[in-house]
C-alpha cells in the first residue's frame, strides 16, 4: 500500500464546503421561537467525504492474498490513532465481508454491524475473506448481480433519451404523446418554516410551497419525491434527471429544430 494513501483517502474537500448559510437571518426572524440551538437556521453544514476509491483499488489488487497480511499493510500506513482514521477503517466492512464460516459446502457471514447471517451469494459487498484459506476472494455472485444492474441502468438510460434530452441547465427536451416539447425547467421552492405554538412549547412547521408542472399537469413541491409517486406518475428524479425540477413552460419543436436537435432525418 502507498505511504501517503491516508491523505489521499481524507483530504478530499469535505461535503457543503462551498455552500454559505448564515443562521443570523432565521434566528432573528419573527417567525422563530424564543430559543433556538447555535445551528438553527444552517442548511448547508459541512460532513465527512472520503475518497474511498483508491482503497477499493488497493483491496482489488490484492485478491489472491491472506487477509492477515493485507490487513497488517493497511494498519502500517492507517494506525487509528486518530479519530477520522478509525473512519476510514471501518469503511472496510463496506468493502469486504471479513467474518465468514463455512456450513454445509456454503460461506456465509457471520452477524456483525449492519450485516447478519446470511449466505455470501445474498451479500451485496464485492469482496470476502474465505473462512478455510484465509485469502482474500471476489463475491462472484455479487459480480454478476452488478453486472445485470448495469446492464439494466444502461437499459433504462437508452430508454430515457428516447423520451427526454438534457439541452441545457434551463431547457429540456421532452416526447409527450409522441410530439416533442422545449420544456423550460427551473428549481422548486426550497422547504421554511413557520412558527406553531407560542411560548416554551412553540415549534417550527415545515411548508412547502407549490409550483404548476406544464409536463405534470399538476401541482408539485420539492417533497414530491420524499412522498413517493402517485397514481403510477414518474417520480422528478425520473422525469427531470433532478429531483428539484419542474416545468414552467413547453412549446412544440419545429421542423428545423427536430432536424437540428437530431430528432427527425434531414
Amino acid at each position: 500500500m502507498r505511504s501517503d494513501m491516508f491523505k489521499v483517502i481524507v483530504e478530499a474537500p469535505r461535503l457543503g464546503h462551498n455552500q454559505k448559510s448564515d443562521g443570523r437571518i432565521f434566528r432573528n426572524s419573527e417567525e422563530a421561537p424564543a430559543k433556538l440551538g447555535m445551528r438553527a437556521g444552517h442548511r448547508a453544514r459541512k460532513g465527512l467525504n472520503e475518497n474511498l476509491n483508491p482503497l477499493q483499488r488497493y483491496l482489488h489488487t490484492q485478491i489472491g492474498r491472506p487477509w492477515d497480511k493485507v490487513y497488517a499493510d493497511i494498519r502500517r500506513t492507517i494506525d487509528g490513532r486518530s479519530t477520522v482514521k478509525q473512519h476510514v477503517l471501518l469503511h472496510l466492512e463496506d468493502f469486504v465481508v471479513v467474518r465468514t464460516k463455512m456450513v454445509a459446502g456454503t460461506v456465509v457471514t457471520l452477524s456483525t454491524g449492519w450485516q447478519s447471517c446470511m449466505p455470501l451469494e445474498d451479500v451485496n459487498v464485492d469482496l470476502y475473506v474465505h473462512p478455510v484459506s484465509g485469502l482474500l476472494l471476489r463475491n462472484r455472485a455479487y459480480a454478476r448481480k452488478l453486472h445485470a444492474y448495469r446492464k439494466d441502468r444502461r437499459r433504462q438510460t437508452a430508454a430515457e433519451s428516447a423520451e427526454r434530452r438534457i439541452v441545457d441547465a434551463k431547457h429540456q427536451l421532452h416526447r409527450i404523446d409522441g410530439i416533442w416539447y422545449l420544456v423550460d425547467v427551473e428549481a422548486l421552492p426550497q422547504e421554511r418554516y413557520v412558527k406553531c405554538g407560542s411560548g416554551a412549547g412553540a415549534s417550527l412547521r415545515p411548508v412547502y410551497d407549490r409550483r404548476w408542472d406544464v409536463v405534470r399537469k399538476a401541482m408539485v413541491a420539492i417533497n414530491h419525491d420524499w412522498l413517493g409517486p402517485k397514481n403510477g406518475q414518474p417520480t422528478n428524479k425520473t422525469l427531470y434527471g433532478d429531483a428539484k425540477l419542474f416545468g414552467v413552460s413547453k412549446r412544440q419543436l419545429n421542423s428545423r429544430e427536430l432536424r437540428n436537435y437530431g430528432l427527425m432525418s434531414k
